[in-house]
């Protein structure tokens, strides 16, 4: 009888301590697919987006976690818990996606991770102390702020210039067997102050004269073709075009360069044709 009454108030006891109830449940769903969310949207390219402008998101993301777990705090303990665990999944997203953005180096990662335990352990002492409160007013004005300045800072983001490319190509290129030989200049151009993402355009190029069924195809490369553009950026690429096998080309040859919107099936002899393999991106041609 005693054994029964202690495990009933035991039992009660837990309950009481963990307050596990639906809406708990729900609200741990919704900061869960909140922070999927922030993951998806700076792994993206949504919008066209400066990674700078990616960064603050995370950290905004970061910030707004940690104010609503320290306004939960000595309220719920499940959702402090629960808050808490989405700051550190944002602020692991917010360094590990700037950490792989831009290059800091080996010295660049190493202060970081030391600045960031720094933080937590700040961060941990403030709260244990009692000096991180937050309570319901001032997370509203938090909230408020972080929300707004995001916004107004992503629509000047989109309303911003966008990275332009200019293709310059030779008028005819010299090709020696298996070699690969530039053919041109890409110039990229970022007028936007901060840096943007770049993604290399595709060429496909193939030989205009019938080659008895063999392939007419051959490798188009941009030469060192970065993932960023820093602010206010120009750079001038190499367009190279590395020449088919022996058996299709085994003596030095020139040839003449033209730009085509595709392979043409009947094309002149002694040219080569360069056209692009997708059209998602646009490119001014400099004759």
């Amino acid at each position: 009888m005693i054994s029964n009454s202690f495990k009933s108030v035991r039992a009660n006891l837990l309950v009481m301590e963990y307050d596990l109830d639906p809406a708990t449940a729900l609200y741990g769903i919704a900061a869960f697919l909140g922070a999927v969310t922030v993951l998806y949207f700076g792994s993206s390219l949504i919008f066209d987006l400066s990674p700078v402008t990616k960064s603050l998101a995370f950290f905004s993301s970061f910030i707004i976690f940690l104010a609503v777990s320290m306004y939960l705090s000595g309220q719920n303990r499940i959702r402090t818990l629960i808050a808490l665990g989405m700051t550190g999944v944002s602020y692991l997203a917010f360094l590990s996606y700037t950490l792989g953005k831009f290059n800091f180096g080996e010295e660049g990662v190493f202060v970081s991770l030391f600045l960031s335990s720094i933080l937590f352990v700040v961060l941990g002492h403030l709260s244990n102390t009692g000096r991180l409160q937050v309570d319901k007013k001032h997370l509203k004005y938090l909230l408020g702020t972080v929300i707004l300045v995001g916004c107004l800072f992503m629509v000047f983001d989109v309303v911003s210039a966008q990275p332009t490319q200019s293709l310059e190509l030779q008028d005819n290129v010299t090709l020696e067997p298996e070699q690969e030989t530039v053919i041109g200049t890409l110039t990229v151009t970022n007028n936007f102050v901060l840096p943007r993402e770049f993604s290399e355009p595709n060429f496909d190029s193939c030989l205009g004269e019938e080659l008895d069924g063999r392939v007419r195809g051959m490798f188009t490369d941009i030469q060192n073709s970065p993932d960023t553009l820093s602010g206010s950026q120009e750079l001038s690429l190499n367009m190279t075009l590395r020449s088919p096998p022996r058996e299709v080309i085994n003596e030095t040859r020139t040839f003449n360069l033209e730009r085509s919107d595709s392979c043409p099936s009947e094309g002149e002899n002694n040219t080569v044709y360069i056209f692009e393999d997708s059209d998602d991106q646009t490119i001014e041609y400099v004759d």
